[in-house]
Protein backbone atom coordinates (compact mmCIF):
# COMPACT_ATOMS: atom_id res chain seq x y z
CA UNK A 1 0.00 0.00 0.00
CA UNK A 2 1.15 3.52 -0.89
CA UNK A 3 4.44 2.20 -3.03
CA UNK A 4 5.26 4.23 -5.67
CA UNK A 5 7.17 1.02 -7.33
CA UNK A 6 4.78 1.77 -10.90
CA UNK A 7 6.70 5.05 -11.17
CA UNK A 8 10.12 3.48 -11.82
CA UNK A 9 12.00 0.42 -14.09
CA UNK A 10 14.25 -1.38 -12.44
CA UNK A 11 17.78 -1.97 -14.24
CA UNK A 12 20.95 -3.39 -13.20
CA UNK A 13 24.14 -1.70 -13.90
CA UNK A 14 27.92 -2.96 -14.17
CA UNK A 15 31.53 -1.42 -14.66
CA UNK A 16 34.05 -3.00 -15.95
CA UNK A 17 38.00 -2.24 -16.64
CA UNK A 18 38.54 -0.55 -19.98
CA UNK A 19 40.56 -1.62 -22.70
CA UNK A 20 41.10 0.91 -25.61
CA UNK A 21 41.49 -2.77 -27.89
CA UNK A 22 37.35 -3.23 -27.23
CA UNK A 23 34.95 -2.23 -29.62
CA UNK A 24 32.09 -1.25 -27.90
CA UNK A 25 29.85 -2.04 -30.89
CA UNK A 26 31.00 -5.46 -31.33
CA UNK A 27 30.96 -6.02 -27.49
CA UNK A 28 27.31 -4.38 -27.49
CA UNK A 29 26.17 -7.14 -30.49
CA UNK A 30 27.44 -9.74 -28.26
CA UNK A 31 25.70 -8.79 -25.30
CA UNK A 32 22.67 -7.97 -26.95
CA UNK A 33 21.78 -11.86 -26.20
CA UNK A 34 22.84 -11.48 -22.67
CA UNK A 35 19.96 -8.96 -22.14
CA UNK A 36 22.74 -5.95 -22.30
CA UNK A 37 20.95 -3.08 -23.06
CA UNK A 38 23.01 -0.04 -23.23
CA UNK A 39 26.66 0.07 -23.47
CA UNK A 40 29.21 2.87 -23.48
CA UNK A 41 32.62 4.17 -22.07
CA UNK A 42 32.80 6.39 -19.06
CA UNK A 43 35.83 8.47 -19.12
CA UNK A 44 38.97 8.78 -16.06
CA UNK A 45 37.68 10.90 -13.31
CA UNK A 46 39.97 11.60 -10.46
CA UNK A 47 40.92 8.18 -8.58
CA UNK A 48 38.34 6.22 -11.26
CA UNK A 49 39.67 4.83 -13.75
CA UNK A 50 38.35 4.79 -17.41
CA UNK A 51 35.45 1.96 -17.44
CA UNK A 52 32.83 0.56 -19.60
CA UNK A 53 29.12 0.60 -18.46
CA UNK A 54 26.66 -1.91 -19.09
CA UNK A 55 23.11 -1.69 -18.09
CA UNK A 56 20.57 -4.48 -18.70
CA UNK A 57 16.89 -5.01 -17.27
CA UNK A 58 16.60 -6.55 -13.67
CA UNK A 59 16.19 -9.78 -15.21
CA UNK A 60 19.39 -9.80 -16.90
CA UNK A 61 21.74 -9.77 -14.19
CA UNK A 62 23.56 -12.66 -13.67
CA UNK A 63 23.34 -13.39 -17.31
CA UNK A 64 25.14 -10.44 -17.74
CA UNK A 65 27.31 -11.35 -15.28
CA UNK A 66 28.07 -14.77 -16.72
CA UNK A 67 29.36 -13.41 -19.82
CA UNK A 68 31.83 -11.02 -17.96
CA UNK A 69 32.72 -13.49 -16.16
CA UNK A 70 32.97 -16.21 -19.08
CA UNK A 71 34.89 -13.45 -20.71
CA UNK A 72 37.02 -12.29 -18.52
CA UNK A 73 36.51 -9.00 -17.99
CA UNK A 74 37.71 -7.40 -14.23
CA UNK A 75 34.20 -6.48 -12.72
CA UNK A 76 34.69 -3.19 -10.67
CA UNK A 77 31.06 -2.82 -9.38
CA UNK A 78 27.54 -3.84 -10.13
CA UNK A 79 24.72 -3.26 -8.70
CA UNK A 80 20.77 -2.73 -9.36
CA UNK A 81 19.26 1.18 -10.07
CA UNK A 82 15.13 2.21 -10.00
CA UNK A 83 15.05 4.49 -13.09
CA UNK A 84 12.08 6.93 -13.07
CA UNK A 85 9.81 6.76 -16.12
CA UNK A 86 8.90 10.23 -16.02
CA UNK A 87 10.49 13.20 -14.32
CA UNK A 88 9.06 16.29 -12.46
CA UNK A 89 11.08 19.31 -13.01
CA UNK A 90 11.50 21.50 -9.86
CA UNK A 91 12.36 24.98 -9.01
CA UNK A 92 16.07 25.59 -7.10
CA UNK A 93 14.06 26.09 -4.11
CA UNK A 94 11.92 22.61 -4.06
CA UNK A 95 15.16 21.36 -5.19
CA UNK A 96 16.94 22.40 -1.84
CA UNK A 97 13.84 21.02 0.45
CA UNK A 98 14.11 17.41 -1.61
CA UNK A 99 17.62 17.41 -1.07
CA UNK A 100 17.11 18.05 2.76
CA UNK A 101 14.29 15.60 3.37
CA UNK A 102 16.58 12.79 0.96
CA UNK A 103 19.27 13.64 3.49
CA UNK A 104 17.14 13.10 6.69
CA UNK A 105 16.15 9.38 4.78
CA UNK A 106 20.17 8.64 3.98
CA UNK A 107 20.94 9.26 8.09
CA UNK A 108 18.03 6.46 8.97
CA UNK A 109 19.84 3.22 9.63
CA UNK A 110 16.51 1.76 8.30
CA UNK A 111 17.24 3.15 4.97
CA UNK A 112 19.76 1.42 2.59
CA UNK A 113 18.61 3.63 -1.27
CA UNK A 114 16.41 6.17 -1.68
CA UNK A 115 14.77 7.32 -5.27
CA UNK A 116 13.13 10.35 -7.22
CA UNK A 117 11.88 11.42 -10.09
CA UNK A 118 13.41 14.87 -9.11
CA UNK A 119 14.92 16.94 -12.95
Amino acid sequence: NGSVEFMFTRQCHFKVEDDPNIDLEELELEMIDVGAEEIFREEEDGDDPAAIVIYGSFESFGSIQSYLEENNYTIISSDFERIPMQTKKVTEEEEADVDKLIEKFDEDDDVSNVYHNMA
